[in-house]
């Protein structure tokens, strides 16, 4: 059996490798950008098993036995106070109405008696609890209910990074595909429509890579949020950079067949 596994693309992270890719078929491109998409699943998944699950866990730790949510007001607190921070999340739960806090985390959450307060980077919220709500918020509850579920919420963060991801490549590869198409017509660059669109969504996980960077980063508090705000921002930048530089990696096409071709033909 002939070995050709080098003649096919293997890697988007150049504007080569990503050039390569419009002449590869939608099932490689696919089987790529999903490696891609789980390697900033995983990165997420770390950022949350960090910064999101042991804040949980020690608010739970701290709460009476005894408490309960009851219509929408929560009791049985006595005097104890639950708080739990880290520098992304904090939490804390009275026996009184939340308050708008002084941002000590990137988030805070602050539950309150009847209500709950949400801050972060973009502004506050507050919203009352649903009367309907009735059920017991002890410790001796929480803390099995929240071992158990942890599993799954690491799961399910993951599947909507992954999925979130792919939706977004394949949308940004639509808004760029014609526009590449167009561009290599005038550049004399060997491409098809549908090589266009497969070039346009190669090109963008180099992007991914810095994006995926970032979030361990901030995980590891290497990075601020503003910053990451800035890296979000980043691997944009770099794929508007990296599709039509990987459009010029494309083969020069003969003249006379440009002449007699069309810019949208497949």
């Amino acid at each position: 059996m002939k070995w050709d596994l080098f003649n096919k693309p293997l890697q988007p992270l150049t504007p080569g490798g990503a050039a390569a890719f419009a002449g590869a078929s939608l099932t490689r491109l696919f089987v790529v950008q999903l490696l891609f998409s789980f390697g900033t699943a995983v990165a997420m998944v770390f950022f949350v098993t960090t910064n999101v699950s042991p804040v949980i866990s020690e608010l739970i730790r701290q709460i009476p036995e005894d408490a309960v949510m009851s219509r929408g007001e929560v009791i049985g607190l006595g005097s104890a106070k639950p708080a739990a921070a880290a520098p992304f999340l904090s939490i804390s739960l009275s026996g009184t109405s939340a308050v708008v806090p002084d941002r000590p985390a990137d988030l805070d959450v602050r539950l309150g008696a009847t209500n709950f307060s949400a801050c972060g980077i973009l502004g506050c919220v507050t919203r009352p609890y649903d009367v309907s709500w009735t059920f017991a918020i002890g410790r001796g509850q929480l803390e099995p209910k929240w071992g158990a579920w942890k599993p799954l919420v690491y799961l399910v963060t993951a599947l909507a990074v992954m999925t979130g991801l792919m939706i977004v490549w394949a949308a940004w590869a639509t808004i760029y595909f014609l526009p590449v198409r167009l561009l290599a017509f005038f550049a004399d660059r060997e491409l098809t429509i549908i090589g266009s669109w497969k070039l346009s969504g190669a090109a963008q996980m180099t992007g991914s890579v810095i994006l995926t960077a970032g979030v361990v980063l901030y995980a590891l508090r290497a990075l601020e949020l503003p910053m990451l705000a800035g890296v979000m921002a980043l691997h944009l930048l770099v794929s508007w950079v990296y599709v039509p530089w990987a459009l010029f990696k494309r083969p020069k096409v003969e003249k006379a067949a440009k002449a007699a071709g069309n810019p949208f033909a497949g």
